[in-house]
């Protein structure tokens, strides 16, 4: 169920961001894409677009909750008709930054957390984690260990 959340939360994340950017170099004359992301996006702007990006519809959380749930939700909650008019904007706003981004690169960003994980790729994402982690907590005892 998340992970369908996530993908739509993804989706409307990138169209936010790729509008901010757009709007960053369209009223300035002097303001590359570049120059937005290396002087003006900071973490107030990230947390703006995170704010608009968070507005996952009603529609997207009654597909999510449909797969959990299946008897508990009526009528057709889906949200992939909104897919197309969001990866086309997303496209078109790339061409205008002048990005060298095509379709499949915008779907594969976005879709890549439709696809269920199974039990042991959750496994293995989380031992990661927890090697990362041990090895941020305790670097000495692992450059001893490494010895």
């Amino acid at each position: 169920m998340d992970q369908e959340v996530i993908a739509a939360f993804k989706k409307l994340y990138t169209r936010a961001l790729f509008r901010r950017c757009f709007e960053a170099c369209q009223f300035s004359s002097t303001m590359t894409l570049k120059k937005f992301w290396k002087e003006k996006f900071d973490i107030l702007e990230a947390i703006g677009i995170i704010q608009k990006a968070s507005e996952v519809t009603q529609r997207q959380l009654i597909s999510a909750w449909r797969k959990l749930c299946p008897s508990f939700v009526q009528g057709d909650g889906g949200d992939q008709e909104d897919t197309p008019e969001i990866m086309d904007e997303i496209l078109t706003t790339a061409r205008y930054l002048e990005l060298e981004v095509n379709e499949d690169d915008v779907e594969e960003f976005i879709m890549g957390h439709e696809d269920e994980l199974t039990t042991e790729e959750l496994q293995e994402i989380l031992n990661e984690e927890h090697q990362e982690t041990q090895q941020n907590v305790f670097p000495s005892e692992q450059e001893e260990y490494e010895r």
